[in-house]
């Protein structure tokens, strides 16, 4: 970003970073169509890396839909790629038996977290539902930490980077819009998915029924 300039308006020819000091010029340009449809790159930079420090109103409505503890789950299911819980109890059920006929003792836990803010994440959701005896266990679920960003496009490389900065192995960018002209959003989910991290966007998302034991 350090070597674009501004294509136009009345700080045309100047660095772009700008318009980081004009909160009202750039909150005029984000209701334009013309600058939607002309200057996208722009305009993603601006919502990113100028907007989302301050609170955006658009990054603070997709992070309060985590409160929808349905949707979380979704979310996080998708994003770590976890069985399907029909599969996972079916799992469940033939280990359950396998212990009755042993005449072993058998135990179950489970947890649902939903945290916001913590350690850079804009989201962690943690879920976990065990199944065991005395000597033994199995495990779904897991952590996954979540970065937010209403808008990527061409600045890409640089929330990739944000990212891995985190050394995180249960990464997620959860995006809605995907507005680009020299790559496509295949391309760069792919490039994502080589540092483990996923990129999904929000109406990609199947939303999906939640467990009762993760109800509340």
């Amino acid at each position: 970003m350090e070597h674009k300039l501004i294509p136009f308006g009345k700080y045309k020819g100047q660095p772009l970073e700008q318009l980081q000091n004009d909160p009202s010029y750039t909150d005029w340009l984000l209701s334009q169509s013309w600058f939607a449809e002309r200057y996208s790159g722009v305009r993603t930079i601006i919502i990113n890396n100028f907007k989302e420090n301050h609170d955006s109103p658009r990054h603070n409505a997709l992070q309060t839909r985590f409160l929808d503890r349905q949707f979380a789950f979704s979310v996080a299911t998708a994003a770590m790629g976890w069985m399907s819980w029909d599969e996972w109890m079916k799992q469940v059920d033939a280990y359950k038996e396998k212990c009755k006929e042993k005449a072993e003792e058998y135990f179950e836990w489970n947890n649902f977290s939903i945290n916001f803010e913590e350690k850079g994440w804009d989201v962690v959701i943690r879920a976990k539902y065990e199944a065991a005896n005395r000597d033994h266990a199995i495990y779904w679920g897991g952590t996954c930490g979540i970065e937010l960003k209403p808008v990527i496009g061409e600045d890409f490389p640089s929330v990739l980077r944000q990212v891995k900065s985190r050394k995180s192995r249960n990464a997620a960018v959860i995006i809605e819009e995907f507005v680009a002209t020299s790559v496509n959003f295949s391309d760069v989910k792919a490039i994502f998915s080589s540092s483990q991290i996923s990129l999904l966007r929000v109406g990609d998302i199947k939303i999906l029924e939640l467990p009762l034991c993760f109800a509340e």
